[in-house]
């Protein structure tokens, strides 16, 4: 603007500098070439006043255009003024969505690294289980062989018994009393640890039992927990500058997850998530509005996400910044 007023003030200043010299050349009083008499000096008086009139003429023509340019200029000024303000406004909105969308990945950063404690948790408690599974595993290889022993102890007592029984008969005959009385006590007592080991046999089978059913359950309770771990699929962040309508990739999987996604975009456009929730098949899907542009959350179930824009030009592109998680 400066470099095209500059010659247009010059030429200003080279009128002005003309009408100057032109007064300083004026003698109201007397013109070369006229007599001094009275028809001379009203001669001389009327063209003095047409050329003061003619100089009071370029004065106000050029004071006219150069209060049109100031005009002009002032005009210009305050468009200027008026983008600039603008710019300011629209750079403040994207400072406030940056500081949103920084908020938000540190707040994702500590949620995965809760998570991965978690799963350390989750981990060493595993394999304290199995530590203990292992030592009674071994225990119970055990029982076998005290059981066969018992059953030996078992089978020598009958035997023993059987034995002692014969004996008892023949004292019988012989009417001996006390010995007949001490073998009776030796039957009992042979009868009663009989008895004993029978029913220890049988708590322990109890036992056995009960330890094969609560094995069986932690066994299933294992499976379960073991298939009830979550697990990070993917996470990450990114942003990408659209040009034209379309549609951009930002997470894609082989089975369905769930999937938060964190976003926010510069430019004037109409956003949407797209979500396709039967993996594989790209005719299904959600469609989702983002409603702000500052900033916009939502999570979501499926195998892949996209972002689409309605409207965007090489002029006038939309940048989208966004954050992602998703977990199986």
């Amino acid at each position: 603007m400066a470099s095209l007023q500059q010659p247009m003030f010059m030429l200003w200043l080279n009128r002005v500098a003309c009408c100057m010299w032109l007064l300083r050349r004026v003698n109201t009083s007397y013109i070369a070439g006229t007599p001094p008499n009275a028809v001379g000096n009203a001669t001389a008086t009327v063209e003095i006043f047409s050329l003061l009139q003619a100089i009071y003429e370029q004065l106000t023509t050029c004071c006219k255009e150069v209060l049109g340019n100031l005009a002009s200029m002032n005009a210009t000024l305050t468009a200027v003024y008026n983008a600039v303000q603008s710019m300011s406004s629209e750079l403040s909105t994207v400072y406030k969505a940056v500081l949103s969308v920084n908020s938000t990945v540190q707040s994702m950063s500590s949620t995965l690294s809760s998570m991965q404690n978690t799963l350390s948790s989750i981990q060493s408690t595993l394999s304290s289980m199995q530590s203990t599974l292992s030592t009674i595993s071994s225990d119970v290889q055990l029982i076998p062989a005290l059981l066969g022993q018992v059953s030996t102890i078992i089978s020598d007592l009958s035997s023993m018994n059987a034995t002692l029984m014969n004996i008892y008969d023949v004292v019988s005959t012989l009417n001996l009393t006390v010995i007949q009385n001490e073998l009776s006590t030796i039957n009992s007592n042979v009868l009663s640890v009989n008895s004993t080991l029978t029913t220890y046999a049988g708590t322990i089978q109890g036992e056995l039992g009960s330890i094969e059913s609560t094995l069986v359950s932690m066994n299933k309770t294992l499976t379960s927990k073991v298939s009830t771990v979550p697990s990070v699929v993917s996470g990450g962040s990114g942003s990408y500058t659209f040009t034209s309508p379309g549609a951009y990739t930002i997470y894609q999987g082989s089975g369905v997850a769930q999937i938060t996604v964190t976003l926010y975009y510069t430019g004037y456009t109409t956003a949407y998530i797209y979500v396709y929730p039967i993996p594989g098949d790209t005719t299904h899907v959600v469609k989702l509005q983002v409603t702000s542009s500052a900033g916009y959350t939502v999570t979501v179930s499926g195998w892949r996400v996209d972002i689409y824009v309605t409207s965007a030009w090489p002029y006038s592109p939309i940048t989208v910044y966004y954050a992602y998680t998703a977990i199986s």
